[in-house]
């Protein structure tokens, strides 16, 4: 058994500080690294050919996302942030929040994690199948649009991220192409 380590200096930079006892701080990863942590735990799983392990992070993952727009911190944030993104998704914020929290997936991975990030999108129709097996989404349709609306989230982030170092992922240099990346095709 061996455990990637990737994503964890992400999470580390991002976790709380908490005072457990009079003389004990310890860390607390926030819920957005543990987003991103079950993503890629989720793909380490496919490697180890643990499909049960898969399927457990894709549900947790699927969990996480549903609640994300709910949560009392995020609750101003769905309709203050993102006014062109609350238009697309009809004011449902259940999707703004997969939104909220596929862009600050996006904007807290490193350049290794965003890699790996874009190969579990790659394979979302087995995430798809895997979250899925969750109870909480009530259709198809329904968990596509969660999936589809955090993913383009995380990749006009990731080109946003790739222009400011010179190589931008969908392969030009344009404004345009950068906002196409992101609401283009609804895979």
């Amino acid at each position: 058994f061996v455990m990637s380590m990737l994503g964890f200096a992400e999470a580390n930079r991002h976790a709380m500080r908490v005072a457990v006892a009079k003389n004990l701080v310890i860390n607390v990863v926030d819920i957005v690294s543990i987003a991103m942590l079950k993503l890629i735990a989720w793909h380490d799983k496919k490697l180890d050919h643990d499909p049960d392990g898969q399927r457990k992070h894709a549900q947790d993952f699927a969990s996480i996302l549903k609640r994300y727009g709910e949560l009392p911190a995020n609750q101003d944030r769905v309709y203050t942030e993102a006014p062109g993104v609350f238009e697309l998704a009809d004011g449902d914020v259940l999707l703004i929040g997969a939104w909220l929290l596929g862009r600050e997936v996006g904007d807290r991975a490193g350049d290794l994690t965003q890699r790996r990030l874009r190969s579990v999108f790659a394979e979302r129709e087995k995430l798809l199948l895997n979250m899925q097996a969750t109870v909480f989404f009530t259709s198809t349709a329904h968990l596509r649009s969660f999936c589809a609306i955090s993913r383009k989230a995380f990749n006009r982030l990731c080109c946003e991220s790739s222009a400011r170092t010179s190589s931008n992922t969908c392969g030009s240099e344009s404004q345009a192409s950068r906002r196409r990346c992101f609401w283009c095709c609804k895979r």
